[in-house]
């Protein structure tokens, strides 16, 4: 018990002084990418957690599966319409050339204005942080 008083003061000094110079702590780091974006047909199918994947989840490259958190909101934009949507990373798999995220079929259409016919949006951008 000693020991812990006497290391009390010096943390509470070290605090008031770095928030005195205005230092805090530093906030999310955000990430963004660009790239093409692709759909699957995951609805209603189980991921490698076990979680059912809904209308709003998507998956990410196999590079970011493990660095992502699971549950973590992506913004997924469509560069050529402006439109956007926020899925849910709950999965990841092995894409092709410059595909970056991988979505649910009705956002694909629906929210980013896709072409299912096209296999995927050329221009896209994903932005999260965490």
């Amino acid at each position: 018990m000693f020991k812990i008083k006497k290391l009390i003061l010096p943390v509470v000094t070290f605090g008031l002084i770095f928030t005195s110079l205005g230092i805090t702590q530093a906030s999310a780091a955000s990430y963004s990418q660009t790239g093409k974006i692709s759909f699957f047909y995951g609805e209603g199918k189980r991921c490698s957690d076990e979680k059912i994947l809904g209308a709003n989840d998507c998956a990410v490259g196999k590079d970011y599966g493990k660095v992502i958190p699971k549950g973590t909101a992506i913004k997924a934009q469509n560069l050529s319409n402006g439109k956007s949507a926020t899925v849910y990373k709950w999965s990841y798999g092995n894409f092709g050339g410059d595909v970056i995220l991988d979505v649910m079929p009705g956002v694909f259409k629906n929210k980013l204005g896709g072409n299912t016919l096209d296999g995927y949006i050329k221009k896209g951008k994903t932005s999260y942080s965490y």
